[in-house]
C-alpha cells in the first residue's frame, strides 16, 4: 500500500522534499554566509582591563587558519558608543599606543611593530595613517561601519597558509561613563566579523571594589556564551564558537567611586542604577519571550507533525484501505467474472488501461473471431513474419462493447487500404509518415478513454476523493494559512525566531501532500474489491498452474480465453509454456491445437504484442522527430528577435572583491 501512496502523489511528495531541502539550505546558508571558509578563528583570547579614568586597554591574541595562497588580514576595531543622552560622551581610539604582533605557524614571534628589529616579512599599515594596502588603496573599514572605526592592514609576503597568530595591543579613551551613583561599562568585544570564530575566551579586570555584590555584570549576543568566574576585580567569559548573525556583548555595572578619575566628557549628572536594571530587565523578558516562543514553534510544529500523520492515518483507514474480502485463498481456478480484457485492467490496475490490454482486446477479437489470422506462409521464428489480419464482415458486431469497436475502426477503416485485411508489417509502415503517426496516437488515446469509460460502467470504485475533498479540505487550508503566518513572521528582523522558517516549510510541504493525497484516494468499491481479489488469484494460478499435479485441465478452447487475461497480466509467455507442457501430458496432437488460432504457433501471443509495442515506439519517434525539424526550422530564420545566448560585452554589470 506505501508503494501505491508514493506512485499516485510523487509528483507531491518530490515538490514538498524539494520544499524542505531548499527551506533547510536557505537556512545552512544563512547560518554560512558571513563564515568565509577561507579564513576563520582557531582561538580568540581577549584581555581587557579598565583603569580609573574609564579608558579600556585591550590585548588580544587571535589564531587564524587560511587558505593557500592568503596574505592579507584587515582588523577592523569600531568604537562607537552609546552616549546616554550626553553629546560628549564619547570613546576615541589612542592611535598612538598600538602595536602589533604576528607569529608564524610555530608559534614564533616573526614581526613585532614596537620592536624595530622584527620586521621579518610583514607589512602593516593604519588606516589612521592614511596608509596604503598592497594594491595601492587607502585602508579603511568597510562602509557598514558607521561611525568610528579605524582598520589595521596586515600582510605576511610569504602568505598566511595554514595558521598564523596576530596580536593587537590599543587602548580605548572614554569607554565607560561614569554616573552619580554608578559607572558603566556596555561594550561589544566580539562583533559579527564575517567569519567563524572557536575557542573564545575573553578576561575583563577592572579596579577592585571591596564587595562582590557591588559586580553587576551581564552578557548578551550569543547563545553559547558562559561567564566562568566573577572576583571583585574581573570577570572571566567564553564561549565555544560565535555563530553567524552573534556577538559577545558585556555590560559591567560598578560602584562610581571606582572611577575617580574619569573625563567630565564622559560624566552624566543623575543616578542610573535603576535605569541599568529596568534594560537589563527588559532584555531578560525580551530573552525569555523569544526562547519560549522558539519553543513553541517547536511544539507547534511537531503537534502538526503528529497530527497530520494521525490525519493521515484516519483517513487512510476510513477512506482508502480497501474493505476486507470474503475470498482468502490464493489461487482462483476459474475465470472470475465475463469481462473483456481491459475491463478487468480497469479493475485490477485502479482505473488504468495499458498497453498490453490493446493487445489483448485484439487477441480477444480473433479468438471470438470477429478477426480471423492468416498464418500461411509465416513463422514466428522470423522477426519479420506478416501475418494478415482478417476482418469478418458478415459478423454482427453489436454485441460488442465500445471499445471493442472502435479498434476494429482504428485497424480497418484507418490503417488498412481495403477496409478487410491488415498485415502486420502495415500496422508498423502506417506510422512512419507524420500525419499517419499523429492519427494513430490519437486513435490510441480515444480507444484508452473508451476502455475506461466502458469500465467505469460496473461501479468499480467507491467515489472517494470527492468526499474526502469537500469534507476534510480546511485542514491543509489551515495548514497553509499557519505557513505563510509564520513565514511572515520569520522574515521580521523584531522577532528572531530561528525556527519559523523550517515550520513553514514543514506546515506548507505537509499540506502539499495531503491535498494530492485527498485528491487521489481510490478505493474499489466492496464488490469490486471481491472480484479483484479473485482476479489476483487467478493471475497466482495462471503463474504457477503447471505446479498443480491434481489440476484437470479443461478444454483448449477455455484455456484460449485465459491466455487473453495472461496477456494483460503480462504473463502471456509464461502461461503459454506451462500450458504446452500440458498438452503433451494429455497427448494432444498437433492438429488439435493448430486448430485454435492463438496456439496455432508457439509464443504467437508475445509476437503480436512485442509488433504493437513497436509500431508505438515508431510512432511516438516519428512524432518527436518532426517536432524536433520545426523547432530546428523555427530557430534558423532570420529578422529581427529576442535575445540570445552568449553576451556582447557591454557596459553594466557587476562583480566581487577579494584577495
Amino acid at each position: 500500500m506505501m508503494k501505491y501512496f508514493f506512485k499516485k502523489n510523487i509528483i507531491a511528495i518530490i515538490i514538498a522534499v524539494a520544499l524542505l531541502g531548499i527551506t533547510f539550505g536557505f537556512t545552512l546558508f544563512s547560518e554560512l554566509v558571513y563564515d568565509d571558509s577561507s579564513l576563520q578563528g582557531e582561538y580568540y583570547k581577549i584581555e581587557a582591563t579598565l583603569t580609573d579614568s574609564g579608558d579600556l586597554n585591550i590585548v588580544e591574541k587571535i589564531k587564524m587558519k587560511s587558505e593557500q595562497g592568503m596574505t592579507v588580514v584587515f582588523r577592523d576595531i569600531a568604537y562607537n558608543k552609546d552616549n546616554l543622552g550626553s553629546f560628549t560622551n564619547k570613546a576615541s581610539f589612542q592611535q598612538n599606543d598600538v602595536n602589533v604582533k604576528v607569529y608564524d605557524e610555530n608559534d614564533v614571534l616573526i614581526y613585532d611593530y614596537a620592536n624595530s628589529n622584527l620586521y621579518s616579512g610583514v607589512q602593516v599599515g593604519f588606516s589612521w595613517e592614511n596608509d596604503k594596502d598592497e594594491l595601492g588603496e587607502l585602508i579603511r573599514c568597510p562602509a557598514s561601519y558607521q561611525g568610528e572605526c579605524e582598520s589595521i592592514f596586515t600582510r605576511v609576503l610569504d602568505g598566511t597558509y595554514p595558521y598564523t597568530t596576530y596580536e593587537y595591543s590599543y587602548t580605548l579613551k572614554g569607554a565607560v561613563t561614569k554616573f552619580n551613583d554608578v559607572s558603566e561599562l556596555n561594550w561589544i568585544f566580539v562583533d559579527d566579523m564575517g567569519i567563524k570564530i572557536k575557542n573564545i575566551d575573553v578576561t575583563l579586570n577592572f579596579p577592585n571594589t571591596s564587595n562582590i555584590d557591588d559586580v553587576l555584570f551581564y552578557g548578551h549576543g550569543s547563545t553559547n556564551a558562559k561567564v566562568d568566574n566573577i572576583t571583585t576585580s574581573k570577570v572571566n567569559f567564553s564561549t565555544s564558537i560565535i555563530k553567524p548573525g552573534e556577538v559577545l556583548e558585556a555590560r559591567l555595572v560598578l560602584p562610581s567611586n571606582i572611577f575617580p578619575s574619569v573625563s567630565s566628557n564622559n560624566t552624566i549628572d543623575r543616578n542610573y542604577l535603576e535605569e541599568a536594571l529596568q534594560k537589563e530587565a527588559t532584555i531578560e523578558k525580551e530573552d525569555i519571550f523569544y526562547y519560549n516562543t522558539n519553543i513553541i514553534v517547536i511544539v507547534i510544529t511537531l503537534l502538526i507533525v503528529i497530527i497530520s500523520s494521525l490525519i493521515f492515518i484516519f483517513i487512510y483507514k476510513k477512506y482508502d484501505k480497501e474493505y476486507k474480502s470474503d475470498f482468502y485463498s490464493e489461487y482462483y481456478r476459474e475465470l472470475p467474472a465475463e469481462y473483456t480484457p481491459a475491463e478487468m485492467s480497469y479493475l485490477y490496475n485502479f482505473r488504468d488501461v495499458t498497453k498490453n490490454d490493446l493487445t489483448a482486446t485484439l487477441l480477444d477479437l480473433v479468438r471470438r473471431k470477429y478477426i480471423i489470422i492468416d498464418y500461411e506462409g509465416e513463422s514466428t521464428i522470423s522477426k519479420k513474419a506478416n501475418y494478415k489480419l482478417i476482418l469478418d464482415t458478415s459478423k454482427d458486431k453489436s454485441s460488442l462493447l465500445r471499445h471493442e469497436k472502435f479498434l476494429i475502426e482504428w485497424f480497418f477503416n484507418l490503417i488498412s487500404k481495403d477496409k478487410k485485411t491488415l498485415s502486420l508489417k502495415e500496422i508498423e509502415q502506417f506510422p512512419k509518415k507524420t500525419s499517419n503517426a499523429e492519427a494513430y496516437m490519437s486513435y490510441n488515446n480515444r480507444w484508452i478513454s473508451y476502455a475506461k469509460s466502458e469500465g467505469s460502467k460496473h461501479d468499480f470504485f467507491d467515489r472517494i476523493s470527492e468526499k474526502v475533498l469537500h469534507k476534510y479540505f480546511f485542514i491543509p487550508l489551515l495548514l497553509i494559512a499557519y505557513g505563510f503566518i509564520a513565514l511572515f513572521l520569520s522574515m521580521s528582523q523584531s522577532l528572531p525566531l530561528r525556527f519559523l522558517p523550517f515550520s513553514f516549510a514543514v506546515s506548507l510541504a505537509i499540506a502539499i501532500v495531503m491535498i494530492s493525497y485527498f485528491a487521489n484516494i481510490k478505493r474499489r468499491s466492496k464488490q469490486g474489491n471481491e472480484e479483484y481479489v479473485r482476479w489476483n488469484a487467478f493471475k497466482n494460478f495462471l503463474k504457477e498452474f503447471g505446479k498443480f499435479e491434481d489440476y484437470s485441465m479443461p478444454s483448449i478452447a477455455v484455456w484460449e480465453h485465459y491466455l487473453v487475461y495472461a496477456t494483460s497480466f503480462g504473463i502471456a509467455d509464461l502461461v503459454e509454456k506451462q500450458m504446452r507442457m500440458k498438452f503433451k501430458q494429455m497427448n494432444l496432437n498437433d492438429e488439435t491445437v493448430n486448430s485454435v488460432p492463438l496456439f496455432r504457433y508457439p509464443m504467437f501471443n508475445y509476437y503480436i504484442g512485442m509488433r504493437m509495442m513497436r509500431s508505438f515506439t515508431i510512432a511516438t519517434t516519428t512524432i518527436n522527430t518532426a517536432r524536433a525539424q520545426a523547432v530546428g526550422r523555427a530557430a534558423g530564420k532570420g529578422g529581427l528577435g529576442g535575445f540570445g545566448g552568449g553576451r556582447s560585452f557591454g557596459g553594466g554589470g557587476g562583480g566581487f572583491r577579494g584577495r
